[in-house]
């Protein structure tokens, strides 16, 4: 199955994620504007394991641990062609419980064997908000485009987990 966007989809509000997908292999393909504006609203938001994402579009968050690109799953592809940008910051429902935070990432994978390729633009702004960022064995993050980071106490481009985990810049 695939989800194809062409539309300018904008939304505001708590979790409020302007595309996403729970379905397990899904393909999904932005070619619109998408606009979030509210905590952990993402732009596109994948959480099932062998899902897809391409971006040829533009992708703006408004909001604390709102991701412009978040896959939630194993074997996750990010390809992002177009712009990603993300105004937001560090989230934590409970500052008492480590591993319950989320970040205002630009592209961001969480699971073993994630994909990342940048070729378009990716900016973020925010405490604690990365530009390109995978968590997960055995993953790799590749990036031909450019990142501006504009954040503090980030990690502009970074593969976190055990296994064999690659970095690769382009130009």
């Amino acid at each position: 199955m695939a989800i194809v966007n062409f539309a300018d989809r904008f939304t505001s509000g708590f979790n409020e994620d302007a595309l996403t997908t729970t379905t397990s292999g899904e393909y999904v393909f932005n070619f619109g504007r998408l606009k979030t504006v509210g905590d952990l609203a993402n732009g596109i938001f994948g959480d099932a394991n062998d899902v897809s994402i391409r971006n040829l579009g533009s992708i703006e968050t408004f909001g604390v641990g709102a991701a412009g690109i978040f896959a939630n799953g194993e074997n996750a592809h990010i390809d992002n062609f177009g712009s990603v940008v993300t105004h937001g910051g560090f989230y934590d429902p409970d500052p008492n419980v480590d591993g319950d935070e989320f970040f205002s990432e630009g592209l961001f994978a969480n699971g073993d064997r994630f994909q990342i390729a940048n070729y378009g633009s990716v900016n973020v702004e925010g405490e604690f908000s990365s530009g390109l960022v995978g968590v997960g064995a055995d993953g790799i993050v590749i990036n031909h485009g450019r990142v501006n980071d504009l954040s503090q106490g980030s990690v502009t481009i970074g593969a976190f987990g055990t296994g064999r985990r690659r970095l690769m810049q382009g130009r």
